[in-house]
């Protein structure tokens, strides 16, 4: 869908390139004009080689495993970001668009219809097939930026990932903690829309930093259901729980988060198993 509005980038000092009210990552541009992007940086279905740390919501209320604030909880945030994601579902995202909630958001709305008090944003997952996904993806971010009201902003990016930020910048942000980040900014009130890429019967996730990528097979997705989530309906995996388990490994409230592999481990599971 393309969009009347052209506008001048700009450089600023957090390395980010701004155009008017939106941000695109610096890595993302080769040209000055928004709609003449010729190359994004593609992360496709290829991830980092490197060890790190995965940024990944934690299923215990300990902040440790989390690159992003310890103070950025839904205890705090929480309100806002479900007015943000409801103005997504309802007024923003378009109607033939396939998604679904995702990450810590999904695990609380699969535990007990709410929140988890230290997670950090809402989850979106967007889901496209073999075709071009970058240049889809940016279509999705014109469509967004266009749409949204004030004072909410969007920005693409696809350095560690390709997913598109929709954020209330009056509430502020902090800088990311990982060093696969880059001292990357984000806002304590975002909405993260995050593609996933259709490779034979499996999405992969475009999120090049974990050690393990997520990969959900399409028949766990399709067709959607959904969940209620702070008294909200949201679109969800027809296979809440095996979705959950390819996300984060082991749900347990005991799990372990374990860094080599990116995934939650609960060795007690291991030890009732060989007692059987």
């Amino acid at each position: 869908m393309a969009l009347p509005y052209t506008q001048e980038l700009r450089k600023s000092s957090s390395d980010h390139w701004n155009v008017s009210e939106c941000c695109l990552n610096s890595n993302n541009l080769e040209s000055s004009n928004i709609h003449s992007l010729k190359k994004v940086n593609s992360t496709n279905l290829s991830r980092s080689s490197s060890k790190v740390k995965c940024s990944t919501n934690n299923l215990k209320a300990s902040s440790s495993n989390n690159f992003k604030s310890p103070t950025s909880g839904m205890d705090k945030y929480g309100k806002q970001r479900l007015k943000l994601a409801v103005l997504l579902r309802d007024k923003i995202l378009p109607k033939n668009l396939l998604w679904t909630i995702e990450n810590g958001t999904l695990l609380g709305a699969w535990r007990n219809g709410k929140f988890i008090a230290h997670d950090d944003d809402f989850d979106f997952a967007v889901y496209f097939n073999k075709e071009d996904v970058q240049s889809k993806v940016i279509e999705l971010f014109d469509h967004i930026n266009y749409t949204l009201p004030e004072p909410y902003k969007a920005r693409l990016v696809t350095t560690y990932c390709t997913k598109i930020e929709v954020f209330d910048p009056s509430y502020g942000k902090y800088t990311l903690q990982g060093p696969s980040y880059n001292k990357a900014d984000f806002h304590h009130v975002t909405a993260d829309i995050q593609a996933f890429q259709l490779n034979g019967e499996f999405y992969h996730a475009l999120y090049n930093i974990c050690p393990q990528n997520v990969v959900l097979r399409a028949s766990n997705i399709f067709p959607m259901g959904s969940i209620s989530l702070e008294g909200e309906m949201f679109n969800t995996p027809c296979h809440v729980e095996a979705v959950l388990k390819s996300i984060y490994g082991s749900l347990s409230i005991n799990a372990k988060y374990n860094t080599n592999t990116g995934r939650y481990e609960d060795h007690s599971e291991d030890v009732k198993t060989n007692d059987n």
